[in-house]
C-alpha cells in the first residue's frame, strides 16, 4: 500500500479489482450500462488491458468498496 493509506496506486487498484473478478463464476455475466454485457474472463482481460470497459469496472468495484466500507465503519 502507499505511504498514504487513503491512496491506492493504479496498479493496487488493478490488483483488487483483479482479484475480485476472479473470484466470480466463469459463465457470469455482468452489464456495464450501454456499453453491453460481459462475461467474467472478458471483464478480466479488459481490466489487464486497461482499456475503457476495464475503466469502468475498476470505477465500479472501487465506489462499491468505498460505500462498503462506509457501512462497516463508519467514520
Amino acid at each position: 500500500m502507499s505511504k498514504d493509506t487513503n491512496i491506492l496506486s493504479n496498479v493496487e487498484i488493478k490488483k483488487i479489482v483483479l482479484a475480485r473478478l476472479d473470484v466470480l463464476p466463469s459463465d457470469i455475466a455482468i452489464s456495464i450500462g450501454s456499453d453491453g454485457s460481459f462475461t467474467r474472463d472478458q471483464l478480466i482481460e479488459s481490466v489487464k488491458k486497461e482499456d475503457e470497459i476495464g475503466e469502468k469496472m475498476a470505477e465500479v468495484q472501487m465506489e462499491w468498496l468505498r460505500s462498503f466500507k462506509k457501512r462497516v465503519a463508519p467514520a
